[in-house]
C-alpha cells in the first residue's frame, strides 16, 4: 500500500471521480479511486478496516502494517476489490488490494455568530461540489485559487441562535465554510480541490433531535462560503444546494 501526502494532484484526481453507490455492482471485479472512508476497529476480527459511504468495511492488510494508521483517522483510498474471493457475512468486510493512501485533515466544527466574514488571508471558495458523510465525519471538497505548496486552515461553524427559515417546506439549516491561508507558496497559481473532514456528531445530533421534537423525520442543511470578495472587503455569498438526511439515520434509530 502506498501511502501519499495530501498534494494537489492527489487531491485533483480524487474529487472529480464519480463515487460508487454500492459495493458489489456491476462486474466480478473493480478499482474505484479517491474513495473517501473513516479509518475503523473491525469488531469481529480486531483489525483496522475503512469504513466508506455506504456503509461497507474494507480491509486491506498494509492498513494493519502501518502503526501510523489509527482509528478515527480519515483518508482517501483507491483499491481494486474482486468480489468472487469475498466471505462479507463471515468476516464483515471486504478485502481488496489498497493501492493508494491519502490522509485526510480533520477539524472540529463550532458554534459562532459570525456566520461569514473576510478575514485576513481570507481565500475566495469557487465551488464546493462534493460532501460525503461516513462515521459523523462530514468530507467537504472544496475549490479555490492559491500559490503551490501553500498551506491554508479551515472552519465549518453554526450559528445556533440563527433562525431557521423554511424554503419550498424545507426548514433548512445553514453551515458556513471558510479557508484561510497560514503560509504562503509559490508560483504559479493553481486551482486545487481540496478534501477536509469535520466532526459534525455533536452539531448533528442536536439538530436533529429538535427536528424529531418538532414531528419531522427529515433535517436540511446548506454549506454558505465566499465566493469572492471586492476591494471595499465586501463579499458575494455561495452556497451548496440543499442537502437533506434522514433523522434518524443520524441520531442511529430506527424511528
Amino acid at each position: 500500500m502506498k501511502r501519499l501526502r495530501m498534494t494537489t494532484l492527489t487531491v485533483l484526481a480524487s474529487a472529480m471521480v464519480l463515487l460508487t453507490s454500492c459495493l458489489g455492482e456491476g462486474g466480478s471485479e473493480t478499482s474505484l479511486y479517491g474513495i473517501a472512508g473513516v479509518v475503523e476497529s473491525q469488531p469481529l476480527t480486531y483489525k483496522k478496516v475503512v469504513r466508506i459511504s455506504d456503509g461497507s468495511l474494507i480491509y486491506s492488510p498494509g492498513l494493519d502494517s502501518d502503526a501510523s494508521i489509527q482509528p478515527g483517522d480519515c483518508c482517501l483510498i483507491d483499491m481494486y476489490i474482486d468480489y468472487s474471493v469475498q466471505n462479507v457475512e463471515q468476516l464483515g468486510y471486504y478485502a481488496a488490494t489498497i493501492s493508494n493512501y491519502v490522509d485526510v485533515d480533520k477539524w472540529p466544527t463550532s458554534s459562532s455568530t459570525d456566520s461569514l466574514k473576510v478575514r485576513p488571508n481570507e481565500q475566495m471558495i469557487y465551488d464546493i461540489p462534493s460532501l460525503n458523510f461516513i462515521s459523523n465525519k462530514l468530507f467537504v471538497y472544496s475549490q479555490h485559487k492559491e500559490q503551490t505548496d501553500q498551506k491554508n486552515t479551515y472552519r465549518l461553524t453554526y450559528n445556533p441562535n440563527e433562525e431557521v427559515k423554511e424554503v419550498d417546506g424545507y426548514r433548512i439549516y445553514n453551515f458556513y465554510y471558510s479557508c484561510q491561508k497560514v503560509q504562503d507558496g509559490k508560483s504559479p497559481e493553481i486551482t486545487p480541490y481540496h478534501v477536509n473532514a469535520f466532526d459534525v456528531e455533536y452539531v448533528l445530533k442536536q439538530i436533529a433531535q429538535k427536528e424529531k421534537t418538532l414531528g419531522n423525520d427529515k433535517l436540511s442543511f446548506k454549506i454558505n462560503y465566499i465566493k469572492t470578495i471586492n476591494a471595499d472587503s465586501s463579499f458575494v455569498k455561495g452556497a451548496t444546494q440543499r442537502i437533506t438526511w434522514d433523522v434518524s439515520s443520524i441520531l442511529g434509530t430506527s424511528n
